[in-house]
């Protein structure tokens, strides 16, 4: 009884509550006003993955060609050809994002933005649990300066804005997260089973999303191993902790395993294609050995063996755009880790802890190994700024508890430093936004443009820069005739040329990812050996970029 009194007495007053439920509401809709403010649409040319995505969702949805797992079955998965749910193509089937948005678009009808605003949704309840964890350890005041930071960090404004696991596997990690947090004062050994196993089950949706999200497990046995050493609490008490997490994520893996078992006859498919795919990609695609030890060959995709640490301290990145995915609080987290855990600041050493914990993993996580000529290969993981998403909660946790830790100080000064540092970090956010957003944006005005010229044509045929043309296919649902270029030359030119029926584009801005003069080269080629009597039937001109306008030719007969 008098426990219950206790309880009743800590409950927020009505008024209180209210009012804290309108300022997060407030700040929910200035995030979501954000993430649609710098919306770019689809630029899954841009990425190989996105655009495998988007054909997957409109096969099962448009098509009713839902995936066959018996396709990975004695497959060649060197084989592009073999079909698209094959690992040569995608990289891995992550059905955590897959389902939910095959389900979206059936429900509510194929859209290419459809699939991207519930990317952005995801964001906006990783955010919600950011708030939460932080008032839960911290207080209200740092929970709203956590949601205000995460509002307008360009890290996940960005990658909400791309249609990749990363963000919606974010949300299940931060979730698991928050129930963590909350059963670590938990003593009820109901309540404890309870919440071990909802962990586990968040756990398991990431792992699902993407296996990085595993890195959450990872963090918690290292946690509880430490719990143990210091004589926290009894070795076997975390033991049983753990215990619980990993039941609810074998819970999920069984019921996904059995739904692949009933659909291929293999339960481990899921984890199989992740191997097979990354075995894929170490003997088809070209690798640098980082190091070798003995006869084991460290290598990877690339030569940059820290590719992550200059984006998280906002350096140039080699990527044409996204350099600035942290603004400058990859420098704040960074100093308030040290700081506050040199201060002792409660729940300091946890979040500086996965922060170092995970930016470890992004770096050196192995992905699959593959032994040829006496020698072992390691592929460690893939070398995507889009990995960098599993690091918002530790960022936005540290950065919030380091200016609240400022704006909580008696002496004038540091209160005047740490808003200084709030305001500081909200307007860099934005500058750095505006800069980066503009070559996507610029990008998706040609596509868009061309879409809607397609669709005013529709028993025509339109050959496109392969840059642009399997976005224009998808945007305009592989209803319409819509081939790539493969040459520029007048031999070509009059090659595809049928009277008034067919069209092309010259001009305009288009995929990110390739070169600047590469794609103007192809456009002068194209525009130099137009043939004769092609008439000039549709411009549009790009408001984000100074580049020359797109131009749509009906082509003569030559």
């Amino acid at each position: 009884m008098a426990a219950r009194r206790h309880a009743r007495s800590r409950k927020i007053p009505t008024t209180t509550f209210r009012k804290e439920l309108l300022v997060v509401a407030a700040l929910l809709f200035l995030a979501l006003a954000v993430r649609l403010y710098y919306f770019t649409g689809p630029t899954f040319a841009n990425t190989q993955d996105e655009g495998i995505y988007y054909n997957i969702f409109l096969q099962g949805v448009v098509l009713h060609n839902y995936p066959h797992f018996t396709q990975y079955l004695g497959a060649n998965f060197g084989d592009p050809d073999q079909g698209i749910f094959n690992p040569a193509v995608i990289p891995t089937f992550y059905s955590g994002l897959i389902y939910p948005e095959m389900f979206l678009l059936k429900t509510l009808g194929f859209s290419a933005n459809l699939a991207l605003y519930y990317v952005i949704l995801t964001s906006l309840v990783e955010g919600l649990f950011i708030y939460l964890i932080l008032k839960e350890i911290s207080g209200f005041r740092t929970a709203v300066i956590s949601l205000l930071l995460f509002s307008f960090f360009p890290l996940n404004v960005m990658f909400a804005n791309r249609l990749e696991p990363l963000v919606p596997a974010a949300m299940f990690v931060t979730i698991a997260s928050y129930i963590l947090i909350r059963s670590m004062k938990l003593r009820n050994r109901g309540e404890v089973a309870t919440a071990g196993v909802l962990t586990g089950i968040f756990i398991g949706l990431g792992y699902l999303t993407n296996p990085l999200s595993l890195s959450l497990l990872v963090f918690l046995v290292l946690l509880m191993a430490s719990g143990a050493l210091r004589g926290v609490e009894r070795p076997g008490w975390y033991a049983y902790r753990i215990a619980l997490v990993v039941a609810g994520i074998g819970l999920v893996f069984s019921v996904s395993g059995v739904f692949y078992y009933m659909q291929s006859g293999n339960f481990l498919l899921y984890p199989t294609v992740d191997r097979i795919a990354a075995v894929n990609n170490l003997i088809n695609q070209p690798v640098s050995t980082l190091a070798q030890i003995g006869g084991i060959k460290l290598v990877r995709l690339d030569v940059q063996p820290l590719f992550y640490l200059p984006i998280f301290f906002n350096y140039p990145s080699p990527q044409p755009y996204g350099s600035s995915y942290f603004s400058f609080l990859g420098y704040i987290s960074a100093a308030a880790a040290v700081g506050l855990v040199l201060l002792r600041v409660r729940f300091a050493r946890f979040f500086a802890g996965m922060l170092l914990l995970y930016f470890i993993l992004i770096n050196f996580f192995p992905l699959a190994s593959h032994a040829s000529g006496g020698a072992t290969s390691v592929l460690l993981v893939y070398m995507e700024p889009m990995l960098l998403a599993l690091l918002t909660l530790p960022v936005i946790a540290l950065s919030a508890l380091g200016i609240d830790y400022l704006l909580s100080r008696a002496e004038p000064e540091l209160v005047a430093f740490g808003a200084a540092i709030l305001v500081a970090a909200i307007v860099m956010s934005v500058v750095n936004l505006n800069g980066d957003v503009m070559l996507p944006r610029s990008s998706m005005a040609t596509v868009n443009a061309m879409a809607s010229f397609v669709q005013t044509v529709p028993n025509a045929t339109f050959y496109l820069n392969p840059y642009i043309s399997g976005e224009v296919d998808v945007l305009t649902a592989h209803k319409y005739r819509v081939l790539p270029m493969t040459s520029c030359s007048s031999a070509y030119m009059e090659g595809i040329a049928q009277g008034n029926s067919t069209y092309i584009a010259v001009g305009g801005t288009a995929n990110m990812d390739v070169d600047e003069q590469i794609i103007h080269s192809f456009s002068d080629c194209e525009a130099a050996n137009l043939t004769a009597g092609s008439e000039l039937v549709y411009t549009a001109n790009n408001p984000y970029m100074d580049e020359p306008e797109l131009q749509v030719y009906r082509l003569g007969a030559g």
